[in-house]
Order: structure tokens, then C-alpha cells, then sequence
């Protein structure tokens, strides 16, 4: 299967390949334990006005690879302009993050705030679980 712009890559030391979203649900409460130090990618994300802010660069806009990485017990997110090899920092990152299903939510409200723009960061967890 070949990816396509906007699909999840989730990598466990094992060669990536896309995840259905069906597929990613149904197979995360059982990894959890497992997960540690998996990482979340998604390239082709395009920003909406304002961009992503990063703490080395500033802000980034256009065509953004976004970056998940959990080690258990926080995850740490960064972007690069896609097909390039530099990563930025997200402006908020780390955050605690407890849970393989967690940093999966995680990965994609940081997707969605920077397809938002507005100076996008890192979404902060809220109490009642979820993401802001």
C-alpha cells in the first residue's frame, strides 16, 4: 500500500505504513503497554492562515510534515516543510501524555490546529480527557 498526502504513518521501529482510521482505533487499547516510543507522522498538512508556531523558527506555513513522538509518559511534536529533514519544535511541547490512545488523539488535534493556522501550538490536555 503507498501512502498518500494526509495519511498517518505510525512507526515502531518496524517499517511504516499507512493505518486505516478503523484500523488505528480498533488496535490502540491493546497496544498501550506495547507503545512506547511509537511516533505519529502526517505529511502534506497545510496550514491555514497564520501558520504553526515553532520555538526555532518562529512561524511556519505552507506544506508542513507534523510529528508525533510518545515514550509513555509525554509526547513530543515537531513539524518540517515536507521533503525536507529539519524539525522544528511546536510551540507547547512536550505534554503529558499517558496513553498510546491519548497521543494518537494528540497527533491529530495537533493536525487539525494547523490546518487552522493562527499561530497554531500544541493543544493542552483537558481534565475530562480530550484535547483543546
Amino acid at each position: 500500500m503507498r501512502a498518500q498526502v494526509g495519511d498517518v504513518m505510525r512507526c515502531t521501529g518496524r517499517k511504516a505504513r499507512p493505518k486505516a482510521a478503523a484500523e488505528v482505533a480498533g488496535d490502540q487499547e491493546q497496544e498501550d503497554d506495547a507503545m512506547a516510543g511509537v511516533t505519529w507522522t502526517t505529511r502534506g498538512v497545510f496550514t491555514g492562515h497564520g501558520g504553526a508556531r515553532t520555538d526555532e523558527a518562529g512561524i511556519m506555513t505552507g506544506n508542513l510534515t507534523v510529528r508525533t513522538t510518545w515514550d509513555g509518559e509525554q509526547a513530543d511534536v515537531a513539524v518540517r516543510y515536507t521533503d525536507t529533514e529539519q524539525w522544528f519544535t511546536l510551540a507547547g511541547s512536550p505534554v503529558p501524555c499517558h496513553s498510546g490512545r491519548d497521543s494518537r488523539q494528540l497527533h491529530q488535534a495537533v493536525v487539525e490546529a494547523v490546518r487552522s493556522g493562527g499561530g497554531a501550538a500544541v493543544p493542552q490536555p483537558v481534565r475530562m480527557g480530550g484535547w483543546l
